[in-house]
């Protein structure tokens, strides 16, 4: 659809992604990565038309699809609100640098933008910095940089510290998100007997189950140590609340579909429950043999950490489920 309408590059307008994006919303083509892809802005200048091979739909293009399309998509050059579009933009890159867990790294980024190790930011330093990661120059021309500063910039120093700088690219999570959070931690704790280490996370995640694994972005192993090397912390750590909570709430940021969201936090924990197409389906289905001889399906809620051919666990699981009568089970395979 972007390609079908290009022409030449309007002089004072760009083209949205997002904005194509909700004019298709109703059209029968899959929806894109829930990992953070929302480019807010493709190209804006002849010189980057030149650098990504792509042109800009002219206005005459454009209104043939209708004048409705044509507002949606294009729209004035006008100053940042809190510097959005451009934070936008840097969501996304840190997610072509880092994966899913890239917002873990942004201490590192601060890093390699402060390029005099003052432990700050200057303007120009944030500048130099957005423009190596990949943030097009027109989006931090004017003065958008200024607007910029002021997003990042809450004590009004002139200067962007790493908290500042941390706190201005990271949203928090969402109240559903919190709460399923929250109940993980109880879960994790509850298996590590309230002592959850780095080496029992990466022992007890069950990465088969991750959605990147099953559509096949990432092997098992991968996944498994990509998750435990974000945590950057030695194998012996004791993961407190506070800082589970905060090492979701960065990976959160990176998804921006909460279904996908959700049932990457069910499945490969085997956290029960969630509705629709982010109902957990990784915890174990048994088939349960009463003392009345009936036979019924059962599902093991919770079941993390129970080994696969750990029936008796399971059996005690069913049974503290309120499937009193039940005297044996025996593993469904999928």
């Amino acid at each position: 659809f972007f390609r079908s309408c290009c022409a030449q590059p309007p002089s004072a307008h760009v083209l949205s992604a997002r904005a194509l994006l909700a004019c298709c919303s109703q059209s029968s083509s899959p929806p894109p990565s829930p990992i953070a892809t929302s480019p807010t802005v493709i190209m804006a200048t002849a010189s980057s038309t030149a650098a990504t091979g792509l042109k800009f739909p002219d206005r005459a293009t454009l209104d043939r699809l209708g004048p409705a399309v044509y507002a949606l998509c294009c729209k004035e050059i006008v100053p940042l609100h809190n510097g959005s579009p451009i934070i936008d933009e840097l969501r996304d890159a840190v997610v072509r640098e880092g994966g899913l867990y890239g917002f873990r790294y942004l201490e590192k980024i601060f890093r390699r933008m402060d390029t005099n190790n003052d432990k700050v930011l200057s303007k120009q330093e944030l500048k130099v910095g957005l423009l190596e990661l990949g943030i097009p120059e027109f989006l931090l021309a004017g003065n958008r940089m200024d607007t910029l500063m002021r997003h990042f910039d809450k004590n009004e120093d002139n200067r962007v510290s790493t908290r500042e700088f941390i706190d201005g690219v990271i949203s928090k999570l969402t109240p559903p998100r919190h709460h399923l959070i929250y109940e993980l931690y109880d879960l994790i704790c509850k298996v590590c007997g309230g002592q959850p280490t780095v080496a029992a996370l990466g022992a007890i995640f069950d990465a088969a189950e991750h959605p990147l694994v099953h559509a096949g972005y990432m092997s098992e192993e991968e996944a498994r140590q990509q998750m435990v090397d974000a945590w950057n912390k030695p194998d012996d750590y004791v993961i407190p609340r506070g800082a589970f909570m905060e090492f979701w709430n960065d990976v959160s940021v990176a998804v921006n579909d909460e279904d996908w969201f959700e049932l990457m936090i069910r499945n490969p924990w085997h956290l029960s429950g969630g509705k629709g197409v982010s109902q957990n389906t990784s915890c174990r289905r048994v088939l349960v043999v009463h003392a009345d001889g009936r036979q019924t399906l059962e599902v093991v809620k919770n079941d993390l950490g129970v080994e696969p051919w750990d029936t008796d666990t399971m059996l005690e699981r069913v049974k503290d489920q309120g499937v009193l009568t039940a005297r044996s089970v025996q593993l469904l395979k999928a």
